[in-house]
């Protein structure tokens, strides 16, 4: 190659182009394997560090509705250069744990906001009940 008119450019040009390429390719295949979390984590562990914090709560549901847009496409190819990577199987199976996680991430919440929504009202009426006893032994004879 040296002995071709700009032999080591040319060769340089071909190594940047591929490097180019596999750097292309390796971050789309990184944002895939972002979602190996999926299958690694525990449940519990997230739940407990949300807490009890409606708001926060919320916010990772309305994040985790957002995220799913990522892979909710029809396509099923990516390509650049020379290169093609096939998502479709991979697609489809995180898209189906996604979901899975999701729906129980609402039934989590729903379980949370039925509890503090019995306990606010079990607060409810028993000051309600309080107040009545109180102002039935304060009236005037």
């Amino acid at each position: 190659m040296s002995q071709l008119p700009s032999g080591n450019l040319t060769m340089d040009r071909v190594y940047k182009s591929i490097s180019s390429c596999n750097g292309k390719v390796d971050e789309y295949v990184k944002q895939w394997l972002h979602y190996q979390f999926l299958w690694d984590m525990q449940s519990s562990a997230i739940y407990e560090a949300m807490g009890n914090d409606i708001g926060t709560w919320q916010a990772m549901l309305v994040d985790v509705r957002k995220r799913r847009q990522t892979f909710d496409t029809s396509e099923f190819l990516f390509k650049t250069g020379p290169v093609t990577v096939e998502f479709g199987k991979v697609q489809s199976k995180v898209s189906l744990k996604y979901d899975a996680w999701h729906k129980e991430m609402l039934a989590s919440f729903a379980s949370m906001m039925s509890d503090q929504m019995n306990t606010f009202h079990t607060d409810i009426s028993r000051a309600r009940s309080e107040l009545g006893k109180s102002q039935t032994t304060h009236l005037p004879s």
